[in-house]
């Protein structure tokens, strides 16, 4: 992905809108304090954050948390497969990061894990999981989670389509130690895949402590 220089002015009014109003929109009116139409335009494709900005919004809108968000819809704009670029823009409360700047990447990898299939710092590993195919149907799907061969209960929070790569989303029973003193590795397994290359994919998600 490359940053597109070129929206960083809009996406700034985007977040000067947000900041002057302390609300968040993706279709603000005319009457919003601070309004532009460059800037109202930029609401309607960006994921939007109030109360941080910077590497602090990234992680927020990552982690995904809110009881609202369980289809962790930020996320899914941010590990969209065919985003080739963004842009972004932030005041010291507001936070906007555009998200349909350009889809035209081609190198489709075989899945979107997060936390992904390798080795994840504890603080970047949130309560929520998703793996993400595109075109995928994943109503049927089935999640398995084992360490140290003992499975693990997961809840399936939501598997939908029509935002980003369709998803599916779950949450393990079992807390993480927030500070492991060894590398804890975590196997997932999700099945019962529909309109995708298998029907079944198996990882490996190895949480260390940075």
């Amino acid at each position: 992905c490359t940053l597109d220089a070129s929206l960083i002015p809009a996406q700034q009014e985007t977040a000067l809108m947000m900041s002057a109003a302390g609300d968040l929109s993706h279709d603000p009116g005319p009457g919003w304090p601070c309004y532009t139409a460059a800037g109202a335009d930029g609401a309607k494709k960006s994921n939007l954050r109030w109360g941080s900005a910077g590497s602090e919004a990234v992680i927020a809108f990552m982690a995904d948390d809110e009881e609202y968000n369980q289809a962790v819809g930020h996320r899914r704009w941010l590990l969209y497969s065919k985003q080739s670029a963004f842009s972004h823009g932030s005041t010291d409360d507001a936070a906007v990061i555009h998200v349909l700047v350009k889809a035209e990447n081609t190198k489709i990898p075989e899945f979107i894990a997060y936390p992904p299939a390798t080795w994840v710092p504890r603080p970047v590993v949130f309560f929520r999981w998703s793996f993400s195919i595109p075109g995928a149907d994943f109503s049927g799907a089935q999640v398995m989670m084992a360490h140290k061969g003992q499975d693990i209960p997961v809840t399936i929070v939501s598997s939908t389509e029509k935002v980003a790569d369709n998803t599916i989303v779950w949450e393990p029973s079992a807390s993480i130690p927030s500070e492991p003193a060894v590398d804890l590795v975590y196997t997932v397994t999700v099945s019962g895949i529909g309109n995708a290359p298998k029907s079944s994919y198996t990882y490996d998600v190895t949480v260390i402590k940075p």
